[in-house]
């Protein structure tokens, strides 16, 4: 059957464009308990009277948030994830940046 996509309990709501007005980043997996279960990153918005997804990026498999922040303009995850279905789980610090429509890692 079709992809089961869950919600996960991580929120974090600040301004990443530069407007003055929030966004907020989620993360969803894809086909969690599964081993190639992904983990992606959306930001979404109010724009006028809907909620617009402005962004997605596939964060890897079996990701695990211990912090979801937005600071300074940008989107801080620290945690852990696995690379691929068969790699270990490693720490993971990641950051992201909207820019032009789409969420850039900064290394």
């Amino acid at each position: 059957g079709p992809p089961v996509v869950v919600l996960g309990p991580e929120r974090a709501t600040g301004d990443l464009d530069g407007d003055g007005a929030p966004e907020t980043a989620l993360l969803l997996t894809k086909n969690p308990g599964d081993p190639l279960q992904q983990a992606y990153l959306v930001v979404a918005a109010w724009r006028g009277d809907r909620i617009v997804t402005l962004a997605t990026a596939l964060l890897g498999y079996q990701v695990r948030a211990q912090s979801f922040t937005i600071s300074g303009g940008k989107i801080h995850l620290q945690g852990s994830r696995s690379a691929s279905a068969r790699t270990a789980m490693m720490p993971a610090a990641l950051t992201f940046s909207l820019r032009d429509g789409k969420l850039v890692e900064e290394m």
